[in-house]
C-alpha cells in the first residue's frame, strides 16, 4: 500500500530504514559500541517481595484436596449451609486487596 502525501520536504524512507531506532539495528537487536560497560537492572523491594511470593506458591498445590472432599461430602449428605453474609464479606475483602 501507499500513500503518496504532497506538499511535505523531507527525507525519503526507504524500506530497509522503516521501523528503526537510533542504535539500533532492524532486527531490534542492541548493538556493540565496544565501550565495556555493562548494562544492569536493579529491583525494587516490591518487586523482590513479590518475586519470593511467587516463587514459595509456585510449590503449592491450587487447592486443598483434603477440604475440597469434606465440603463434597457435606452437600452430598445436605449438611453444607453456606453463610452469604460470610461470603459477601470474603468477597469485600479480597477486592479490597485488590
Amino acid at each position: 500500500m501507499t500513500n503518496k502525501i504532497t506538499g511535505i520536504a523531507g527525507p525519503v524512507i526507504g524500506p530497509a530504514e522503516r521501523n528503526t531506532v537510533p542504535g539500533r539495528g532492524t532486527g531490534g537487536a542492541r548493538e556493540s559500541r565496544g565501550s565495556g560497560g555493562d548494562d544492569s537492572v536493579r529491583l525494587t523491594a516490591t518487586a523482590q517481595e513479590l518475586r519470593a511470593a511467587t516463587e514459595a506458591l509456585a510449590g503449592l498445590p491450587a487447592s486443598d484436596p483434603q477440604r475440597v472432599a469434606a465440603v463434597k461430602t457435606a452437600i452430598e449428605r445436605g449438611e453444607y449451609q453456606p453463610d452469604p453474609a460470610k461470603i459477601a464479606s470474603q468477597l469485600l475483602k479480597m477486592e479490597e486487596q485488590i
